[in-house]
Parts: structure tokens; C-alpha cells; sequence
């Protein structure tokens, strides 16, 4: 196996190291506020460091591997790191909901206990989720990879990062838009003349004060300096008890439903790496992910680990498996040294935001190029639902007062999106038998709370699993009493 460094995995680097950066700003910001820097950096960022690195080593070997028994050297390592699918849930369904009744230390503790609990149920999902999957239509699973690209990808990252400071975030994104959309030849990798520039720009307008200082401060980052230090990992067994374990267990359904819903998206993930004609194993990348989330709890971690979007675009700008080794590395440095609060501080984060929006805008152009111009009407239904859940998450608790009827459409949206569109394409191949199946399953989904609730239980939604039984019964008579031709 050769370590092999290309221009474009600086590129590689950037994108992936960011994307999950973003989590882990806000997870520092917010438990900085409740958890003495020494749990933080001493603890949970060292651990989360050291966990990163053996994950992206793995995903270098697994690539290299890849390249060595189908003799093809164009195969990328799998992007990965902190599940931003989950992330949100544990910090803010799971953590900040312990800390109602307990102290921060205590709803660390349950937070980590649901990253394990949570870790097994992903693994388990390896045999599940594939067979379910096998019976889809494949414009299904990649119209929702298009629909999570748009919303997790393009609508979050716009919201989330382009468009805090519009000057750096806009202008850089175009950057990266015009090199690599425009064909353009570089001595240096496009996200590093993005980052450069917007770097120079916003604290061009701190000193010019046109920066607000949300975005960039010399006080803030005069005070990050505070957090650095040598931080070694340590085992933590402190979790393991039957009080956490007993505090965890409300949380359970929804440790269920993302865990399932997390190795949905792995394997979309992995289906832009088909697409391009990369066949990774799926069992083998969800269950070797998993473990190592799994093992980073013993570390301190509460964030489980997950697969990114974003490989056929790595693929696309000619990035190999060096970047998930230096990606990894930069994790564990900064873990180490508790660094991720300069970082944050020096880095303007609407910088990097453009990279994430270029993947969304790939990932869907690709799924609409592979597919028949007859199921673009499903594949735009699987762009839109996944909409909803970034819209549910912008406006919080205030959803149930602005738009209660738009937060079942969120919840659970990934495997509504697939259910949906299955059922579209399956009506416009007047394939009647197999439309009303699915729209079986979407009932069962409903009445379970995979889709359309909040938590796993029996009747957790009736409206829902009505309406897909009556769609069912529909379809069902016409497929005894109807035989139109296939368009």
C-alpha cells in the first residue's frame, strides 16, 4: 500500500475536515458553557480526536485495499466522521434533556451511554436496512440522496455557514464554484484559495468594522488560546452503570430510529461510490463504522460516527485515499492539543461552507443524469421532503406553534423521501402490486414511528398510517381492475 498525496485531496481534506468540524464548533461552544475545559478537551475532544483518526486509517486501508484487488487506482476513501444526522439529536433531544434533571456531568455520561447503545444499533442495521433496500427501485435510494444533499448539504450549510457574513461566505463559494465549475486550472487546491481569501476578508472587516464580531473577534480568539494544552485520551468506564443505563432508557426509541435512519444514508452514501462504479462493501463499512463509534465511547465520546455524502465529488475533482489520513491527523492534533476553539476563532467557517453546497449541487446533478427523464417527477418528491426537516430544525420548538402540521413530514424524513419516491416510480411503471407494498410499508413505518413521530411506538402516528393504508387499498384495486400500458 502506497501513501499517495495528490493537489485535489487538499481539497478532500478541507471538505471533509469541515463538515464535521462545524459539529464539533457548536459542541464545544455549548459545552464549554456547562463542563469544566478539562472533561471538554481532556475528555471528550481528546477521545473524539484519537476516534477520528483510527476511523479515517480504516477508511485509507479499506480504499487502498479497494484499489489493490479490483486493480483500479481511482478509487477514493470513503469520507466520514461525526454523524451530523445524529449529532443534533444527541446534543439536543438527548444531552440538553438529561441536564433538565441532572447535572452536565451526569447528562455526559447518558449522552455517551446513548452513542454505545446507539453504536449497536447501527451494526445491527448492517443486516437489516440492506434487505429492506434490495426490494426498492434504485431511482428511490438516490432521489434521497439527492434530497438530503439539497437539505443537509445545500439549505443547512447556506443557512448554517455561507450566509453568517454573506461578503466572506458568498464570494467564497463562488470561488469554488468558478474553479471547478468553470473548469479552471490552479497551482493551488480551490478550497485553499477560498479559505485565504475569506480569511483575509473577514479580518480585513474586523479591523474596517464591517465584520460583527459573532463572526470574528481578536477577543475571542485572544481567549481560544486559553483552551490549548496536552491532553492525553483515557479510557472511560464511568458510564457503565445500571443509573445511566436506567436514565438512557427514555431515550431509547429515538437512539432506534436515527440509528436506523443513519445506515439509510450510509448506504446512500455509498451508492454515489456505485455510481461512479466504486463498489464498496456496505456490511463492512456500516459494521467497521460503527465499531469504532462504538469504541469511542470508551473514550468519552458522545457523537456517533457516520459516513459523509460527498464521494462522487471527490471522485469528480480526482482526490484518492491520502486525504482521509491527513483529515484523520488534523482530528488528532487538534483533540490532543485542544485546538478546535482557535481554529474556530481564526477561520471564518463561512469560508469553507461553499465546498459542502458544491457536493449538494453534484450529487444531484449526477442523480438526475443517471436517471430516465420518466421519474424525474419522483425524483423531484425526493428533493423536496427532506426540506422539511431542515425547515423543522430551523425553527425548533416553535415549529408546533408556526407549522404543526409540517413537523410529521420532518421527522423521519430520509425514509419518507424513499417510500414516496418508490411508490411514485413503482405508479409510473403502473406497477400497481408493488406501489401499494410500499405504501404498506410506509403504514407500518407510521404506525411504529419511523416515520412521522417522534419515538418508536405502537400507533405513534394514526392519521398517517390510515392515509397510507386508503393509498394502499387504492393501488391494490388497480392492480386487479386496471391494465393500462407502462409509459
Amino acid at each position: 500500500m502506497n501513501l499517495v498525496w495528490k493537489k485535489s485531496d487538499f481539497d478532500a481534506t478541507m471538505g471533509v475536515f469541515f463538515d464535521g468540524f462545524t459539529k464539533v464548533v457548536i459542541a464545544v461552544g455549548v459545552l464549554l458553557s456547562l463542563l469544566p475545559k478539562e472533561i471538554i478537551f481532556g475528555k471528550v475532544m481528546s477521545g473524539l480526536g484519537v476516534s477520528v483518526l483510527g476511523l479515517h486509517i480504516y477508511y485509507w486501508y479499506l480504499g487502498e485495499k479497494m484499489k489493490k484487488s479490483t486493480g483500479d487506482n481511482s478509487y477514493v476513501a470513503i469520507p466520514g466522521g461525526v454523524s451530523a444526522y445524529r449529532f443534533f439529536i444527541y446534543l439536543f433531544a438527548i444531552f440538553f434533556v438529561a441536564l433538565g434533571n441532572d447535572t452536565p456531568e451526569t447528562a455526559l455520561k447518558v449522552t455517551v451511554m446513548a452513542n454505545l447503545l446507539g453504536s449497536i444499533v447501527f451494526i445491527l442495521g448492517a443486516w437489516i436496512v440492506p434487505f429492506l433496500m434490495k426490494i426498492l427501485p434504485g431511482e428511490s435510494i438516490f432521489g434521497a440522496l439527492a434530497g438530503a444533499a439539497l437539505a443537509f448539504l445545500g439549505i443547512n450549510v447556506i443557512n448554517g455557514s455561507v450566509v453568517t457574513m454573506p461578503l466572506i461566505g458568498i464570494v467564497s463559494s463562488f470561488i469554488i464554484f468558478i474553479i471547478y465549475l468553470g473548469n479552471i486550472k490552479t497551482k493551488l487546491p480551490a478550497v485553499l484559495i477560498a479559505i485565504v481569501f475569506g480569511t483575509i476578508l473577514g479580518w480585513a472587516g474586523v479591523f474596517l468594522g464591517f465584520t460583527p464580531e459573532k463572526v470574528l473577534s481578536i477577543s475571542v480568539l485572544k481567549d481560544s488560546f486559553n483552551t490549548i494544552g496536552f491532553y492525553l485520551p483515557k479510557l472511560s468506564f464511568d458510564f457503565l452503570n445500571i443509573e445511566i443505563l436506567r436514565k438512557t432508557m427514555p431515550f431509547l426509541p429515538v437512539i432506534i430510529a436515527f440509528g436506523i435512519g443513519d445506515v439509510v444514508n450510509v448506504i446512500l452514501g455509498l451508492g454515489q461510490a456505485k455510481a461512479v462504479g466504486h463498489n464498496y462493501n456496505e456490511k463492512t463499512v456500516i459494521i467497521s463504522t460503527g465499531i469504532f463509534s462504538l469504541l469511542s465511547a470508551f473514550l468519552g465520546n458522545p457523537f456517533p460516527f457516520t459516513i459523509f455524502f460527498g464521494y462522487n465529488t471527490w471522485k469528480e475533482i480526482d482526490a484518492g485515499t491520502g486525504y482521509s489520513l491527513a483529515t484523520g491527523f488534523i482530528y488528532l492534533v487538534l483533540g490532543l492539543t485542544g485546538s478546535f476553539a482557535v481554529i474556530s476563532s481564526l477561520i471564518p467557517i463561512a469560508s469553507v461552507g461553499g465546498i459542502l453546497v458544491f457536493i449538494a449541487l453534484v450529487s444531484i446533478a449526477q442523480t438526475f443524469a443517471s436517471s430516465d427523464t420518466k421519474y424525474y417527477s419522483a425524483l423531484s418528491m425526493a428533493l423536496i421532503i427532506p426540506v422539511f426537516e431542515v425547515i423543522s430544525n430551523m425553527m425548533g420548538k416553535s415549529v408546533m406553534d408556526l407549522a404543526p402540521n409540517l413537523l410529521p413530514l420532518a421527522q423521519g424524513s430520509t425514509i419518507t423521501a424513499i417510500l414516496w419516491t418508490a411508490g411514485l416510480v413503482f405508479i409510473i411503471d403502473n406497477n400497481w402490486k408493488n406501489a401499494g407494498l410500499t405504501f404498506l410499508a410506509a403504514a407500518a413505518s407510521s404506525f411504529i414511528g419511523l416515520i412521522h413521530a417522534g419515538d418508536i411506538m405502537l400507533f405513534a402516528n394514526v392519521q398517517y398510517t390510515v392515509i397510507y393504508l386508503i393509498i394502499a387499498a387504492i393501488l391494490f384495486i388497480l392492480n386487479f381492475g386496471y391494465k393500462g400500458e407502462v409509459k
